[in-house]
């Protein structure tokens, strides 16, 4: 992580040096946090007893601050207490001791050993983060000192949401919990498809303002043609929309235009099996190939999907099958072949 960001120092002073005035892209990606769990044992200490208490307790606390802050409205998504391993690791076990544990458990059921080394592992995965921070207000800063950043469109994002199966290095308890969200990384659950992302516009009027509308990460590119007044050739297609429009003194707040987000994800991950979905303004419509489930949600009282309403809003179910399904024809979707079983 550090040396990440002093690639990223060496690689401003470069251009300032070689092409002061000239445009620059420099694309960040830390591979911090991730497995292995490692990390400087003086950033560990910074929260080396922040995680004592308990993941119920600090799951708890978490949610509270974010009602507090009004960040979601939904219920608490339940703990998903079968979520281990997809296969079992007994000799992992057996090199890591006494302390691992293969289910997130009740806190209390947990020996003294084993809070310990789960409240260790929480720690050095903070600490990365931390690291992480730390790096990322190196960069700033140092556009600030190029007298760059009032230049500058930084945009701050992830790939999914967190992973909360376990690692074959690490077997355990979940890695993060996306909570009041459900599930994680693979899923098409709102805990694996919403993220982070922060955008620092340069003399934009909504620094420290919340955009409501959903938006995908495919919108970037039309996004940053548009910030830099670049015309696309009308031959290349583009699925992403101009977000900037969101700020504009005429745009509706939250209003895109878009009739539809889709998802599709034809593979077995962990945390799911072959599924497709679709938002379409409130709602929300999983599809799942195995068994051919469905499930819809109201997400401006439900982002924790908690309740599904197939059984009493028919209407809209069969309105958004039928437009995913010609989606799917529109793309030319892969579709998921049932995996044999294992012997």
């Amino acid at each position: 992580t550090n040396a990440l960001g002093d690639h990223a120092l060496e690689c401003l002073d470069e251009h300032q040096r070689e092409h002061a005035g000239q445009p620059f892209f420099h694309y960040l990606a830390f591979s911090a946090p991730h497995f292995p769990l490692h990390a400087l044992p003086e950033d560990i200490d910074r929260y080396r007893d922040t995680y004592k208490q308990g993941w119920q307790k600090i799951r708890q606390s978490r949610w509270e601050r974010i009602q507090q802050l009004g960040i979601i409205d939904a219920t608490l998504s339940e703990v998903m207490r079968n979520l281990g391993p997809p296969y079992p690791f007994p000799k992992a076990i057996e090199q890591l001791g006494g302390g691992e544990v293969n289910l997130p458990l009740p806190w209390s059921s947990l020996t003294i050993e084993q809070q310990d080394f789960q409240a260790t592992k929480m720690a050095i995965h903070a600490a990365m983060i931390d690291c992480m921070d730390r790096q990322i207000g190196r960069v700033l800063d140092r556009l600030r000192e190029l007298d760059e950043f009032d230049n500058t469109l930084v945009l701050f994002l992830s790939d999914n949401g967190g992973f909360v199966n376990e690692c074959k290095l690490h077997p355990g308890v979940p890695v993060t919990s996306n909570a009041p969200l459900r599930s994680g990384k693979g899923s098409c659950y709102e805990g694996g498809v919403r993220i982070p992302w922060i955008m620092d516009l340069p003399g934009s009027s909504l620094r420290q303002k919340v955009l409501e509308a959903p938006v995908t990460t495919c919108d970037l590119m039309p996004t940053v043609l548009s910030i830099l007044g670049i015309t696309r050739d009308q031959g290349t297609a583009l699925d992403g929309q101009n977000l900037s429009t969101l700020w504009q003194d005429s745009a509706v707040p939250g209003d895109l235009g878009r009739e539809a987000l889709f998802f599709h994800y034809p593979h077995y991950y962990p945390t799911t099996t072959p599924v497709s979905a679709m938002r379409h303004g409130p709602w929300k419509y999983l599809y799942y190939f195995e068994d051919e489930r469905e499930e819809l949600y109201y997400l401006p009282v439900d982002e924790g999907e908690n309740h599904n309403l197939m059984a009493t809003r028919p209407e809209v179910v069969q309105r958004m099958r039928s437009q995913l399904r010609s989606w799917w024809e529109e793309v030319d979707a892969p579709m998921p072949e049932k995996r044999p079983e294992r012997p």
